[in-house]
C-alpha cells in the first residue's frame, strides 16, 4: 500500500492542504472536503458502525489475498498510517469512502484478537451535510487512483465516472465547449496526458468480452483502443472469427470504415511470410530480375498455389 505522505500528486496535495475560499466564502476544494485542524474531524469508530459504499461507486477490485496479508501485517507491525475516510449517514452509521481494504484488515485482526485491540478504527468523518453524493463519489475515485495500481479497465471506468461527476457539478454536458476544460481538469488531477484520458475513455466502448480479455492481458491496451472505435457488431465479428489474431500486426490495419469483407482480407489475406529458395535456370533468373514488384508478388502467389497443390497431393497418397 502506498504511503500517501510521499509523492507530489495533485490529489494528495489538495486533500492535505487547507482549502482556499473564494470571495463568497465558498470552499473551492475539488473534493468538497475541508482541511482537518487537529483531531476535530477524526475519531475512532466501531467497525459495526461502518457500511460499504454502493458497488456502482466503489467498482474497484478487492486486494488479492497476498496483498491483503501484507496490509494486515503492516497494520500489526506499524499501526494504521492513515485514517479511513467516511461519510456520516446517521448517528451510528458511516459510509466508507476511502479505506475499504484497511477496514477489512481491521475486521480480520479484530476477529483474530477477539474484538479488543482492533474493534475500532481511526476515521476522518465528513458530516452528512458537509459533502454531496457527487463529492463522495469523487473521493472514492480520486483516492483509488492515487493509492492503487489499477488495471486499464479500472482506469477507464475511473475516468468515465470522474467525467460524469464533474458534468453533474458544473452543468457541462457532452459535446459542449466545456468538455475540453473537463478533460484538462481530469488530466491534471490524474497527472496523465489529455491523449491518455481520451484513450482510456474509449475503452469504455468495448464489448464486455473484449474488456475481459483486456483485464486478463490477453490483448494490449493499444489494440483495445483501436477496437473500441468499431461498432459492437464489428467488435463481435472480429472476436468470433479472429480472437487469436487480435494483435498489432492485424489491428493496426483496421478502422471504422472497413467492411466485413475488407476485414476478412486483412485477417486472412496475408499469412506469415517465410523466405524460401530453390534453383532455377539462368533464363528464369533473368526474367525474374526484370519483373516489377507487382509481377513478383503475382509470381509468389502462383508459387504458393503450386506448393499448396503438391502438399494436398501428398496427403492424398
Amino acid at each position: 500500500m502506498k504511503d500517501l505522505s510521499k509523492g507530489s500528486s495533485n490529489l494528495i496535495k489538495r486533500f492535505n492542504q487547507p482549502p482556499k475560499s473564494n470571495k463568497e466564502g465558498e470552499d473551492s476544494n475539488i473534493f468538497g472536503m475541508k482541511n482537518v485542524h487537529g483531531d476535530n474531524n477524526i475519531r475512532n469508530l466501531s467497525l459495526n458502525e461502518l457500511i460499504e459504499a454502493p458497488k456502482e461507486w466503489n467498482f474497484y477490485k478487492a486486494l488479492e489475498d497476498d496483498k491483503m496479508m501484507e496490509l494486515i501485517e503492516s497494520i500489526e507491525k506499524s499501526g494504521l498510517l492513515h485514517p479511513i475516510v467516511v461519510w456520516e449517514q446517521s448517528d451510528d452509521e458511516y459510509m466508507i469512502l476511502a479505506g475499504h481494504n484497511r477496514a477489512k484488515a481491521f475486521k480480520y485482526l479484530s476477529e483474530m484478537d477477539n474484538g479488543h485491540k482492533y474493534r475500532k478504527i481511526p476515521a476522518l468523518i465528513k458530516k452528512k451535510d458537509e459533502i454531496s453524493a457527487e463529492d463522495a463519489r469523487e473521493i472514492i475515485i480520486d483516492t483509488n487512483w492515487v493509492q492503487r495500481t489499477l488495471s486499464a479497465i479500472e482506469k477507464s471506468k475511473s475516468i468515465v465516472e470522474k467525467y460524469m461527476v464533474l458534468q453533474n457539478k458544473t452543468g457541462i454536458k457532452k459535446n459542449q465547449d466545456g468538455q475540453g476544460q473537463l478533460r484538462d481538469i481530469v488530466a491534471k488531477d490524474f497527472e496523465i496526458s489529455g491523449r491518455s484520458i481520451d484513450n482510456y475513455r474509449k475503452l469504455d466502448r468495448l464489448i464486455p468480452p473484449l474488456k475481459t480479455m483486456l483485464e486478463d492481458n490477453s490483448i494490449s491496451v493499444s489494440a483495445a483502443v483501436k477496437l473500441s472505435g468499431l461498432t459492437n457488431e464489428i467488435q463481435e465479428f472480429i472476436l468470433d472469427k479472429y480472437k487469436d489474431k487480435i494483435h498489432r500486426r492485424y489491428i493496426k490495419k483496421i478502422n471504422d470504415k472497413k467492411t466485413k469483407e475488407e476485414l476478412i482480407e486483412i485477417f486472412e489475406g496475408e499469412d506469415e511470410k517465410y523466405k524460401v529458395s530453390f534453383d532455377v535456370g539462368e533464363r528464369y533468373k533473368e526474367i525474374y530480375q526484370k519483373m516489377t514488384n507487382t509481377e513478383r508478388k503475382l509470381a509468389s502467389k502462383k508459387i504458393e498455389k503450386i506448393i499448396e497443390t503438391i502438399g494436398i497431393d501428398r496427403k492424398n497418397h
